[in-house]
């Protein structure tokens, strides 16, 4: 909570990826509407973000004890509603990346 509040004062323009669970402390997601900037959620269906867990080859470990084709979508379904909570934007990051970046180039332009 105090690092996201620090680093959302630093007046530098900044690109912060939160990580998912920073949205769960209600006063991170209070921070991030009030000095988040633009705030964009990267969203993808339960199913491509098992498929790119899976092919990190186990880099992530597991937060639940449980398996992935478990874990995946009970913690998107608890997050999504947070997430769309303090975003401005939401970006369908089942596509290819550059597809999300040429997305989100718009969306900062247009900001």
């Amino acid at each position: 909570r105090r690092l996201l509040q620090r680093l959302l004062e630093d007046p530098a323009p900044t690109v912060l990826a939160t990580g998912g669970g920073c949205v769960l402390d209600p006063d991170n997601r209070q921070t991030l509407r009030a000095h988040g900037g633009l705030v964009v959620y990267l969203r993808a269906p339960a199913a491509v973000l098992e498929k790119r867990l899976r092919a990190d080859g186990g880099g992530r470990p597991s937060l639940t004890g449980t398996a992935i084709a478990d874990e995946v979508p009970h913690l998107l379904a608890m997050r999504d509603p947070l997430y769309r909570e303090v975003a401005q934007h939401v970006i369908d990051a089942a596509c290819e990346p550059l597809a999300v970046a040429d997305e989100l180039t718009i969306i900062v332009e247009n900001s």
